[in-house]
Parts: C-alpha cells; structure tokens; sequence
C-alpha cells in the first residue's frame, strides 16, 4: 500500500485562475475519495 498522506500538490505561483481551480478540484476530489488531506506548496 502507498502512503501519501504526507504527499503535497505543487502548483507555480502565477497559476491562471483555470490552473488554480483545475488544483483545488484535485485536492478537493483526493480528500473526498480518499479521507486524505492535501496541502498546497
């Protein structure tokens, strides 16, 4: 099995306002579909 509780979604800092929403439906689709909390870095 693969721990990836500690895992962290990297994302660039001048992110479109699609490449910021398309990062926090991903963390957003992690936690539901998992139970695990991502951080953004």
């Amino acid at each position: 099995m693969l721990d990836l509780s500690k895992a962290v979604i990297l994302s660039i800092e001048n992110a479109s306002k699609r490449e910021a929403k398309a990062t926090e439906v991903l963390i957003d689709e992690i936690a539901k579909r998992s139970s695990v909390t991502l951080s953004q870095g």
